[in-house]
């Protein structure tokens, strides 16, 4: 039995995903600012997700462990952009909240289908809790670091859908603001969905 998941190269960097490897914000992000007080954890690595058995014409997984946290004011969340040339048909970004004592897994981590039921028929479950796709707006008050989903504070779960063509994105930003300043934090954490035209980094299936 193949895993659906497959787990890329991961590598300890000192501070957070946050303004510590300050870089351009991206297409889309003209004029804002990478050196803001988000962040999201202190990894760079990735996640890649085979094609399920079935080969759905459209297919979702879903990837989070990213906790949000404020090292200054409290930021307010604007959305989320993604790099690559291979994109996914869309994205939506998930916060996950309210997990239930004495859950099995600490974080999300990675699963085919998406938030909030899971009820694709390849879907392999997710973590309980409260999803909200009402992303843009919310407010993140939590200082870092993060205690985690699991201690009251919340996390961030990507839900991308692509076809059988699968998609690729290397890294990917969140945009937000401080009262009116405008900031975007890179996310150096790659997320692949393997298909007929993506192949590297998804294993031998």
């Amino acid at each position: 039995m193949r895993s659906a998941v497959v787990v890329l190269t991961l590598a300890a960097v000192v501070g957070c995903t946050g303004s510590e490897r300050s870089s351009s914000p991206g297409p889309g992000g003209a004029g804002r600012s990478t050196d803001g007080p988000l962040s999201v954890g202190d990894m760079v690595g990735g996640q890649s997700f085979l094609l399920p058995r079935s080969r759905p014409d459209r297919w979702t997984a879903s990837h989070g462990s990213f906790l949000p946290c404020s090292a200054g004011d409290p930021v307010t969340l604007e959305g989320v952009r993604l790099a690559g040339d291979k994109q996914p048909l869309s994205v939506t970004p998930w916060l996950l909240s309210d997990t239930p004592e004495g859950s099995r897994n600490a974080t999300f981590g990675s699963v085919l289908g998406s938030p909030p039921d899971f009820s694709e028929s390849y879907s392999s479950g997710g973590l309980p809790g409260n999803y909200t796709d009402e992303f843009d707006g919310a407010v993140i008050d939590d200082p870092c670091p993060s205690q985690g989903v699991k201690d009251g504070d919340s996390e961030v779960v990507l839900a991308l859908e692509t076809d059988t063509a699968g998609a690729r994105v290397p890294h990917w930003w969140i945009d937000y603001r401080v009262g009116e300043e405008e900031f975007s934090l890179r996310v150096d954490w790659a997320i692949v969905l393997c298909g007929t035209e993506i192949l590297r980094n998804c294993g031998s299936g």
